[in-house]
């Protein structure tokens, strides 16, 4: 079966990624299942040398 390529469409985008809201909203989500320090925690772990890395994030390797 043939595949049709449809044209490429690009259009501002309709907000923010990122952000303080962002930030706000995952600590609120982490601090449903964890106490504040354990929040803190995998928050200064998360994207670093030796620690987690976010699936989600498009943050590079360092």
């Amino acid at each position: 079966m043939a595949t049709q390529e449809l044209p490429t469409r690009i259009s501002e985008a309709a907000s923010a990624a990122a952000g303080t809201k962002a930030v706000v909203n995952a600590g609120r989500m982490a601090l449903k299942v964890m106490n504040p320090w354990k929040t803190l925690q995998l928050a200064s772990k998360l994207n670093q040398k030796g620690g987690i890395d976010c699936p989600g994030c498009a943050w590079p390797d360092p």
